[in-house]
C-alpha cells in the first residue's frame, strides 16, 4: 500500500474506472464481485464492451494525460480511502491477536524529479514571464555551477508558483549542492507532494501511516520509519539511487537495508529468544542473495528490464533519464564481463544446492530458468519452468515461457499448446497473443495468425509492433489494401520504425506507386542510416524515375553496406551504362 494509491483502480489518476469514488462505493463494487450474481454481471458486460473499452496494461505512460493538481478534490478522497482502509486492516490484525508492523513509504526523492509540473493558473500574466525568465537565469546558473546563484532565482521562483513541482526539484538540488542538506530535504518532499504525475507516496500517505500507528494496541503495533531506518543501513537520507532504481522499486542493495530493518523491528517485537540468535548475526547481503539463488544473469535480466522501463514514458522524459540509463549500461557491462564458462559453472552448481534445500520454492526454480535460458540451456529451462508450472498451476507466466521457448526451437504444436494455455488464464495477455501469431504464421498458418495479431491490436492499440505484425499477416493473405492501412498505422505511432517502414515500401512498390514507396525507402534510411536492403530498394525506384544519378548513388551505398550483395552491383553496373549512353 501507498504508492499506488492515486493510479490504482479507485484513484484520483485511474483509467480502469471511476476517479477516487467514496470508499463506500469502492467496498460496495468489491463486494459484488465476490458473489456469484456479481462476477456473471461483471463477466456479461465484459462480453458486451467493446475490446478497446477495456485498456489492457501498457505501463505508467497510460496515465500520462490523467494529471492532478496538488490542490484537487480527487486526492484528498484517496487519502481518505487510504487511512480507512489501513485503519481496517490494523484493526483486524491487533483483533487477531497478532502484533503488527506498520512502515512508512520509503521513495526516491533525492534522484527521482517530478513526473510532471501544473503551473499555478491564477498568477498574472506578468508573474509568469517572471517566473520562466527566473527558471532560465537559475538554468544558466547551475550550468557553470554558481550553486548559490541559482537557489537564489529558484527561490524567487517558487515564492511565486510554491506548487510548481519541477522548480522545486530544482531549489532542492541546488540546495544540496551548497551543502544545506535540511532545507534541501524539505524542497524534495515537496517536489513530491506536488508531482500532477503521483506514483509516489507522499507525504500525507505516510501522515495516514504514522496516524495508525498512534491508536491503542497495547503493545502490539510498532512503527518502523523505513527512511530513516534505511539511511541506518547504509543508505542516504533523503533517499536516492543507492537504494532505488528509479522512482519506487528498490534495487538490490535497497531490498536487503529494508529487509534488514524489517528483520530488527520485528525481533524487537517478538518474545526474547524467538530468533535464537542475538541481532548482530542477521545474514549479510552476500548470504541472503546466494541462499535467493541471485547470481548475475539474474541481475542481468533486471537491468534489461530496468533499461527497458526507463526507456518509456513518463520515465524517459526525466531530466536525469540520459544518466541513469548511462550509469545502468555500465553495470550491465560490468556483468558481462564477468560472465564466462567458469562462472556459468558455478552459478549452476548454486541453483542446485538451493533448489536441493527448498525444492518447493517456485521462484528458484524460475530464476534457474532464466539463468539456463541466458547460457543456452533451453531444455534445461523448460524443464525448470515445468516445474513452476507444476507449482503454480493457476499461474499463466509459466505456460507463456514455455511456449515462447518452443516456438523459438520451431516446435510450434507444442508451443501453441502451451500459449494457448497461457491465454485461458489470462486471456488480455497481448504478448500471448503476439507470439501466438508469430508461431502460427511460421508454418503459414495466415489466417489463424492474422486473428490472433488482431486480437493483440485490440488489447493494445497504440503498439506499432502489433500493427506491423498483423500488417504482415494481411500481406501473407495477399489483402495488400489492409496490410498498407496496418503498416501505415505502425508508422503512425512510431515515426522512426523503420522495418515497418520498410515492409510499406515493398508494398507501394508492387503496387506500382513508385513515388510513396521511395518516400518509405527514405524515411527507413533516414530512421537506420545502414539499411542496406533500404538503400537498394530506393534506387531500384530512383532508377525507374529515371533519376539515375541518386540511383547510383544508393547502390553504391548498398555495396559499400553490404560487399557481397551482388544484385546491387549488377544494378549499379547496369545504371552506370545507360547513364553513359544518355546524350
Amino acid at each position: 500500500m501507498g504508492n499506488n494509491e492515486m493510479v490504482g483502480p479507485f484513484g484520483a489518476a485511474t483509467v480502469f474506472g471511476v476517479q477516487s469514488p467514496p470508499r463506500g462505493y469502492a467496498q460496495l463494487s468489491l463486494a459484488l464481485q465476490r458473489t456469484r450474481l456479481g462476477q456473471l454481471g461483471r463477466n456479461l458486460a465484459g462480453h458486451f464492451r467493446k475490446p478497446s473499452a477495456a485498456p489492457s496494461w501498457q505501463g505508467m505512460q497510460m496515465f500520462m494525460e490523467n494529471r492532478v493538481p496538488p490542490e484537487s478534490l480527487k486526492r484528498a478522497a484517496v487519502y481518505r480511502n487510504f487511512a480507512g482502509n489501513l485503519n481496517d486492516i490494523v484493526a483486524a490484525g491487533l483483533k487477531s491477536g497478532a502484533q503488527v508492523l506498520l512502515n512508512t513509504v520509503a521513495v526516491n526523492l533525492r534522484d527521482s524529479p517530478p513526473f510532471a509540473s501544473v503551473a499555478n493558473e491564477n498568477l498574472p500574466a506578468s508573474d509568469r514571464a517572471r517566473f520562466d525568465r527566473l527558471l532560465n537565469q537559475a538554468r544558466q546558473a547551475e550550468a557553470t555551477d554558481a550553486w548559490s546563484e541559482a537557489v537564489t532565482f529558484l527561490r524567487q521562483a517558487v515564492d511565486l508558483d510554491s506548487t510548481h513541482a519541477a522548480a522545486q526539484y530544482r531549489l532542492a538540488v541546488c540546495l544540496a549542492r551548497t551543502g544545506d542538506d535540511a532545507s534541501a530535504a524539505r524542497h524534495f518532499q515537496l517536489a513530491c507532494d506536488l508531482d500532477a504525475l503521483p506514483f509516489r507516496a507522499d507525504t500525507p500517505i505516510n501522515a495516514a501511516i504514522r496516524e495508525a500507528a498512534e491508536r491503542p494496541s497495547g503493545g502490539g503495533l510498532q512503527l518502523l520509519e523505513s527512511a530513516e531506518a534505511l539511511a541506518k543501513q547504509g543508505g542516504e537520507m533523503p533517499c536516492g539511487n543507492e537504494s532505488f532504481y528509479e522512482h519506487v522499486h528498490f534495487n538490490f542493495d535497497g531490498a536487503y537495508r529494508l529487509g534488514l530493518a524489517w528483520a530488527q523491528a520485528v525481533e524487537r517485537q517478538a518474545p526474547p529468544g524467538s530468533f535464537g540468535t542475538p541481532q548482530s548475526e542477521w545474514g549479510s547481503q552476500e548470504e541472503c542473495e546466494r541462499r535467493l539463488g541471485l547470481t548475475d544473469w539474474n541481475r542481468k535480466l533486471v537491468l534489461e528490464s530496468m533499461i527497458r522501463r526507463l526507456q518509456q514514458p513518463p520515465l524517459s522524459s526525466q531530466p536525469n533519464n540520459a544518466a541513469r540509463l548511462r550509469q545502468l549500461r555500465e553495470r550491465e557491462q560490468a556483468l558481462l564481463a564477468g560472465m564466462n564458462p567458469e562462472s556459468a559453472a558455478n552459478a549452476k552448481a548454486l541453483y542446485a544446492d538451493v533448489i536441493a534445500a527448498h525444492p518447493e520454492d517456485h521462484f528458484l526454480h524460475e530464476a534457474f530458468g532464466n539463468f539456463l535460458q541466458l547460457v543456452g540451456d533451453v531444455p534445461g529451462a523448460i524443464r525448470e519452468w515445468q516445474a513452476v508450472g507444476e507449482l503454480l498451476p493457476h499461474d499463466f507466466l509459466p505456460w507463456f515461457q514455455i511456449g515462447v521457448m518452443q516456438s523459438r526451437q520451431g516446435h510450434h504444436s507444442e508451443a501453441r499448446t502451451n500459449l494457448r494455455r497461457a491465454l485461458n488464464i489470462r486471456p488480455g495477455l497481448v504478448e500471448g497473443w503476439l507470439e501466438l501469431g508469430r508461431s502460427l504464421g511460421a508454418e503459414s498458418k495466415w489466417e489463424s495468425a492474422s486473428q490472433a495479431f488482431q486480437r493483440a491490436c485490440e488489447l493494445r492499440p497504440q503498439d506499432p509492433v502489433l500493427w506491423a505484425s498483423r500488417a504482415k499477416s494481411a500481406g501473407e493473405l495477399g489483402r495488400r489494401a489492409e496490410a498498407i492501412a496496418f503498416y501505415q498505422r505502425a508508422v503512425e505511432l512510431r515515426p522512426g520504425y523503420w522495418e515497418a517502414r520498410g515492409a510499406l515500401g515493398d508494398l507501394f512498390a508492387q503496387a506500382g506507386r513508385i513515388a510513396e514507396a521511395a518516400a518509405q525507402y527514405e524515411a527507413a534510411i533516414k530512421a537506420k542510416p545502414d539499411f542496406a536492403m533500404g538503400h537498394f530498394n530506393l534506387g531500384v525506384m530512383f532508377a525507374r524515375q529515371g533519376r539515375l544519378d541518386a540511383a547510383i548513388g544508393e547502390f553504391q551505398t548498398a555495396v559499400r553496406l553490404e560487399p557481397g550483395n551482388q544484385a546491387a552491383a549488377e544494378y549499379l553496373e547496369r545504371v552506370q551504362e545507360q547513364r553513359g549512353r544518355k546524350p
